[in-house]
């Protein structure tokens, strides 16, 4: 079954984790920008918010895969830590115009 791991991290960090993807065997990755809504990061300047830039990792693939990829990310990243990112993995029903 195909799976779907978002992986989020701080601006910058994206091509880090399409790496450890491509390291890990992935064929590829869509890096998506946002911003961070947690009141835990927060920060200001001057008088102003900040609102902290993040980078979104999408990567397809089937389960086996997914695994290791998270796997690696985990380490690199010490995912356990607070405020070092996000990982999770979705299942995906259908996929169209990618081989997986």
């Amino acid at each position: 079954m195909t799976k779907l791991l978002v992986v989020i991290v701080n601006k910058g960090q994206a091509k880090k984790v399409v790496k450890i993807a491509q390291d890990m065997g992935a064929k590829g990755g869509t890096i998506l920008r946002g911003k961070g809504a947690s009141v835990f990061e927060k920060k200001g300047f001057l008088g102003l918010e900040i609102e902290p830039e993040k980078d979104l990792v999408l990567i397809l693939s089937d389960y086996e895969m997914i695994k290791k990829i998270k796997t690696g990310v985990d380490a690199e990243f010490n995912l356990k830590k607070p405020n070092s990112g996000i990982a999770f993995v979705l299942n995906v029903d259908r996929v169209e115009g990618i081989v997986t």
